[in-house]
């Protein structure tokens, strides 16, 4: 992750599948360059691990209130 200024950063996810609730995960990281790595892992619900399409969506908020683009990535259970 980058920003042209370090401070805090809002870490939206939402986990979704068809005809199930979503739900959404929010946390912060901090950043102390322009440029950091980070990991973060959680147990998969368990309406989530029945047969079809599961999708994780995440999008960043930096401290002056700017997103950054969505990004998703699916799987496929069967």
């Amino acid at each position: 992750m980058c920003d042209d200024h370090t401070g805090r950063i809002t870490i939206n996810e939402r986990d979704s599948k068809a005809r199930v609730l979503s739900v959404a995960h929010r946390w912060h990281v901090t950043l102390v360059s322009s440029c950091n790595v980070y990991a973060k892992s959680w147990a998969l619900g368990r309406k989530f691990r029945t047969k079809g399409r599961y999708v994780a969506s995440l999008r960043a908020i930096d401290a002056q209130g700017r997103l950054s683009l969505l990004r998703s990535r699916s799987i496929i259970f069967r």
